[in-house]
């Protein structure tokens, strides 16, 4: 086995990816893990090469409005970053006919993965995507000698048929269909890019008998990332509110926004009315998660803390 050093690029289609994560979670309850994505890249080239190093770097390109929210496609995005993948956001604009514009997603894309070649280049490139927009990026950089890996999947929902367009596939060295990976029965690692999505479940405590002999059934909510006792949410949860209320109140970016705001939105995802005052559960359970705003202590706001 070598010990040269292959460098690969990663390059998502953020909205072609939303529709795989929409099929998985609605027809499997499955999401992808983005980290054990990018383990199973490098593994692959890696054994492609017949090499022990391969470095990655990944992007995905998404486009936004401020005149449309949607929760799901924000736990993706959240999720994509949390596995140290760069988001580039593109401001849409209306079609004539009703909807937005995507064309200027995948030019970005197309952009930003010939600019990052011309300025250091890499070995692979790595496309998550189905347009046959994406045709002439694979094909002149493989005149660049660049070997092109494609991941895609062909699937209908009940928003109708995503299909990879067949000069893509064509076009590229690699390919391969999350399909194919979702239905792996053992290698360990490549189950492990498919993950539970959805509430936490609700366990019940055994049933418990008083000293006059009445069965009382007691139900408790177990977290499976237990926030601190008295606290009925946990960091993770208020991070997600909060970003959810950066992308209604200031377009996404990490500003301050009212507790009382953020608040609301966490209600929704806990499922819960939350009692008590918010801020100082905040205070007393995540000190140095967040930034609090208390100059006017009638309405305190909130953003989140980048370490």
């Amino acid at each position: 086995m070598s010990d040269a050093k292959i460098k690969a690029n990663v390059y998502i289609d953020g909205n072609f990816t939303f529709h795989i994560h929409k099929y998985l979670t609605e027809a499997f309850g499955k999401t992808i893990d983005w980290k054990a994505f990018l383990e199973y890249v490098k593994d692959r080239i890696c054994k492609e090469e017949d090499t022990k190093k391969c470095v990655l770097q990944s992007q995905f390109f998404v486009g936004t409005s401020v005149n449309t929210t949607d929760s799901e496609r924000e736990f993706l995005y959240t999720s994509m970053e949390h596995a140290n993948i760069i988001k580039h956001a593109t401001p849409l604009k209306q079609k004539d006919t009703g909807g937005l514009k995507e064309d200027a997603v995948d030019t970005n894309l197309v952009f930003y993965a010939t600019k990052d070649y011309f300025k250091e280049e890499y070995d692979y490139l790595v496309l998550l995507a189905g347009d046959s927009d994406f045709v002439p990026l694979v094909t002149g950089l493989k005149e660049e000698t660049v070997k092109t890996f494609v991941f895609y999947m062909d699937f209908q929902n009940n928003g109708g048929k995503t299909q990879t367009s067949q000069m893509l596939l064509e076009s590229s060295d690699m390919q391969q269909n999350f399909e194919a990976l979702r239905l792996e029965r053992v290698d360990p690692k490549i189950k492990s890019i498919f993950v539970d999505h959805g509430p936490k479940t609700v366990k019940e405590e055994p049933a418990k008998v008083s000293t006059d002999k009445k069965v009382i059934v007691i139900k408790k909510k177990l977290d499976v990332e237990a926030a601190p006792e008295g606290i009925p949410f946990t960091k993770e949860q208020l991070e997600k509110a909060i970003k959810l209320t950066q992308q209604q109140r200031t377009g996404g970016a990490n500003d301050f926004v009212l507790i009382a705001q953020a608040g609301e939105n966490l209600s929704k995802l806990t499922g819960e009315r939350l009692h008590g005052k918010l801020i100082t559960m905040i205070e007393t359970a995540y000190p140095n998660d967040f930034v609090l705003n208390l100059e006017k202590s009638d309405a305190p706001s909130i953003k989140l803390l980048f370490k």
